[in-house]
C-alpha cells in the first residue's frame, strides 16, 4: 500500500525481530545496526493472545505529538492513557522497551484476548482472529502514513491524557489540564451542594452519609466478589474453575459487586436522600480524580469524564425550574450512570483479559465504581422502599444462579486448554550416580489427572526443582539419559586489584541449544562478562532474594561459549551448569500420549534438562 501511494517524506523500515522471549535479542541486535541511527519513530506490534482489539497501550515520553499524528489518521483507534499508566507500573518488557531505553520515540500496539492460546500450539493461524490482524494492519498503516509524512527532526514537547471516548476518534487534552479540571468539577459540586442545602433538599450530614455509603459499597463489593470466588473454589476443589468458561464467574463477580454496592447504599440512602447520595458519590469521584491527576495523570481521564458528565447532568437538574419535577434528578443520575458504565465496564473486561479472573477483588471494585453512579436511585420517597429489597434479592439470586453455573462448568476444554508441559530432569553430583525425574509443569494446576497417574507415580516433592525458578513441580522417578552431562572448563583464574576473574568455557557434549550457568547467592559474584564483547551482566539483589545468578546462552553455537566471572574473593566456588534440549527421551512417549486432550504444552514445551554440580577450586 505504501509503495502504491508513492514515496513518503520519511522512509519506512519494516523490521522483523526474533529472540524476544529469551531476552529481546533481535531488538538489541538492531540497535547495533547502521540503520538504527536514522530511525525517528518506532511503531511496534505485539500480541498476547489470538484475538481482541489492537490497543495502543504504550508510548514514549512526551507523547502528545505521537497521539495527535496517529489519531488523525487511524480509522478506529483504541487508545487511552490509563493503559499507558498501568503498563508503566508492570515489570513487562517488549522489543519497544529496548528502543525506548535507546531514546527513540514511538508507540506500541497489542491485542490480548484468548490468552489461553498464548505461547501454546493453539497460537496459530487457525485460531487467529482475522479481525484482530486487520485492526493491527489498520493501525500500523495509519501510523506509517502519519509519521512518514511529518518532520521528525524536532518533535514538540509535552504529554497528553487521552481516551477513545467515541469510536473513530481520540479525545486528547494536555496532561497539565488534569488537576485543574478535577478541582473545577469538585468546586461545581460544592456549589451545587450549597444551592441544594439552601433549598433544604440536603444537608451536610446527608452528604457525609453519601460518601460513607460509597466507600463501604466499594469495600463490600471487593469482599463479596472475593467471597463468591472462594466459595466456588471450595465447592469444586479447583483453583481455576473459570478457565474454560469464564462467563458464569464473571457474571457472579459483577453481580456480587452490584449487591455489595446496594447493601452499603440501601440503609444509608433513606437518611441521606437522593441528593445527599448524589453529592456523596460525586464528591468522592472528584477526590479520586484529583489524586489520580497528581499521582497517575494518564489514569485521571477515566475519573474526569464521568465527573464532567455528572457536573453537567446534575447541574442542569439543579439550576433549571425542572428541579421540582420528580424526574429531573433521577434522569440526571441515569444519564451519568450510563456514561460511567460505558467507560468503566469495558475497562473491567480489560483487567480480566490482561490479568485474569484471579484478580477478583480488583475486578469487583472497578465494577462497583461504575455501579456507584446508580446508588442515588435507591433513595426512594418515604414508604416506597420495596423496590430496593426486590433489587437486592434479584442480585442475590443472580449471584447464586451464576455461581451454580460456574460450579458446573468444565475446568478446561480443547479451545481453552490447561498448560501442561512435561520435563525430564537429570541431575549429576560430583562422585555420585545421576538421578532423573519426570516433572509436570502445569498452569492452572488442578489435581493430577488419572491418565498421567497410570503412567508414573507422581508426588509433590519440594526438593526437586529447576534451579532457575522458585516453582515446585509434581515429580516421578524416571530413567536417566545415556548422556554426558554438561561441564565447565577453567580457562584461566587470575586476580587483578581486588577482583578475581575466572574465565570459563561452558560445554554441552550433547549439543543442546541452551546452556545455563547458576552461581549461588552469597558467592561474592560481582558481574559476568563475555570476552571480546561489551556485554556485562550485573548481579543485582542476589543476596536479598537468595536465588542464584543465572547466565543463559541460547542457540546452536552455545557449546564452547566462554564467559568471565568477576568475584570478590578467592574461595572455592560451587556452581551448577545445565543444558536444555527440546522434546523428551523415548521413555517419555507414554506420558505424552497420556496428556489429556484438554491440555497442551506451553512456552518451551516438553524439554529434557541435564544439570551438573561443579566446584571451581581456589586459584
Amino acid at each position: 500500500l505504501l509503495l502504491a501511494e508513492g514515496p513518503l517524506l520519511n522512509p519506512v523500515i519494516l523490521l522483523f525481530t526474533d529472540g524476544e522471549e529469551v531476552g529481546l535479542l533481535g531488538a538489541e541486535a538492531f540497535v547495533t545496526h547502521p540503520w538504527f541511527a536514522d530511525v525517528g519513530v518506532v511503531v511496534n506490534l505485539e500480541a498476547r493472545g489470538s484475538s481482541g482489539q489492537s490497543m495502543l497501550f504504550e508510548t514514549s515520553e512526551n507523547n502528545a505529538w505521537l497521539i495527535e499524528a496517529f489519531a488523525e489518521r487511524a480509522p478506529r483507534p483504541v487508545a487511552n492513557s490509563l493503559l499507558y499508566e498501568l503498563y508503566r507500573l508492570l515489570p513487562n518488557d517488549t522489543d519497544f522497551s529496548v528502543y525506548k531505553e535507546a531514546g527513540l520515540a514511538g508507540i506500541n500496539f497489542a491485542y490480548s484476548d484468548e490468552v489461553a492460546h498464548y505461547h501454546t500450539p493453539l497460537d496459530d493461524l487457525e485460531h487467529l482472529d482475522r479481525a484482530s490482524l486487520q485492526h493491527h494492519g489498520d493501525n500500523v498503516l495509519a501510523a506509517a502514513r502519519a509519521f512518514g509524512s511529518i518532520d521528525l527532526s524536532d518533535p514538540a514537547a509535552g504529554s497528553s491524557i487521552y481516551l477513545d471516548l467515541v469510536p473513530g476518534s481520540v479525545l486528547r487534552l494536555p496532561v497539565g489540564w488534569a488537576v485543574p479540571l478535577a478541582v473545577v468539577c469538585m468546586l461545581l459540586w460544592v456549589v451545587m451542594i450549597v444551592v441544594l442545602s439552601r433549598r433544604r433538599l440536603l444537608d451536610w450530614p446527608g452528604v457525609g452519609l453519601g460518601v460513607l455509603a460509597t466507600v463501604l459499597g466499594l469495600a463490600f463489593a471487593g469482599a463479596l466478589g472475593t467471597a463468591v470466588v472462594e466459595v466456588i473454589a471450595a465447592i469444586t476443589g479447583r483453583g481455576s474453575f473459570f478457565y474454560a468458561d469464564p462467563l458464569p464467574t464473571r457474571a457472579a463477580i459483577w453481580l456480587a459487586a452490584f449487591l455489595g454496592t446496594l447493601l452499603a447504599a440501601a440503609p444509608l440512602a433513606r437518611r441521606a436522600g437522593f441528593w445527599g447520595m448524589s453529592a456523596g458519590v460525586w464528591l468522592l469521584w472528584g477526590l479520586a480524580s484529583v489524586v489520580a491527576a497528581v499521582a497517575l495523570p494518564g489514569a485521571s481521564v477515566f475519573f474526569l469524564v464521568p465527573l464532567l458528565a455528572s457536573a453537567a447532568a446534575y447541574g442542569l437538574a439543579v439550576l433549571t425550574p425542572q428541579l421540582h419535577s420528580v424526574w429531573a434528578g433521577p434522569l440526571a443520575a441515569t444519564l451519568t450512570a450510563f456514561v460511567t458504565a460505558y467507560l468503566w465496564l469495558p475497562f473491567v473486561l480489560g483487567i480480566e483479559s490482561g490479568l485474569g479472573l484471579e484478580f477478583t477483588a480488583a475486578i469487583a471494585v472497578c465494577a462497583a465504581l461504575a455501579f456507584t453512579a446508580l446508588t442515588p436511585l435507591v433513595a426512594p420517597p418515604v414508604g416506597h422502599g420495596q423496590g430496593r429489597a426486590v433489587l437486592m434479592l434479584a442480585a442475590l439470586a443472580g449471584v447464586i444462579v451464576t455461581g451454580a453455573m460456574a460450579v458446573d462448568a468444565e475446568n478446561f476444554s480443547a479451545f481453552r486448554p490447561q498448560r501442561l508441559s512435561l520435563l525430564h530432569l537429570q541431575r549429576a553430583e560430583e562422585g555420585q550416580p545421576s538421578q532423573a525425574w519426570w516433572l509436570i509443569d502445569a498452569f492452572p494446576a488442578p489435581p493430577l489427572t488419572e491418565e498421567l497417574s497410570e503412567v508414573a507415580t507422581f508426588v509433590h516433592e519440594d526438593s526437586i526443582r529447576l534451579p532457575w525458578t522458585s516453582a515446585s513441580f509434581l515429580s516421578a522417578d524416571a530413567p536417566p539419559l545415556d548422556a554426558t552431562p554438561p561441564s565447565i572448563t577453567v580457562v584461566s583464574d587470575e586476580s587483578t586489584a581486588n577482583v578475581r576473574i575466572v574465565t570459563l568455557q561452558l560445554n554441552s557434549p550433547r549439543g543442546a541449544p541452551r546452556i545455563v550457568l547458576m552461581v549461588p547467592a552469597g558467592s561474592d559474584l560481582e558481574s559476568i562478562a563475555v570476552p571480546g564483547t561489551s556485554y556485562v551482566m550485573p548481579v543485582e539483589d542476589a543476596e536479598e532474594t537468595g536465588r542464584p545468578t543465572t547466565f543463559t546462552c541460547h542457540g546452536t553455537d552455545c557449546d564452547g561459549t566462554t564467559i568471565e566471572l568477576h568475584i570478590g574473593n578467592s574461595a572455592p566456588l560451587a556452581v551448577m551448569v545445565g543444558d536444555l534440549s527440546y522434546g523428551l527421551p523415548p521413555a517419555g512417549a507414554a506420558l505424552q500420549e497420556a496428556r489429556p486432550e484438554s491440555a497442551v504444552p506451553s512456552q518451551d514445551g516438553d524439554v529434557s534438562v541435564v544439570m551438573n554440580s561443579v566446584t571451581i577450586p581456589s586459584p
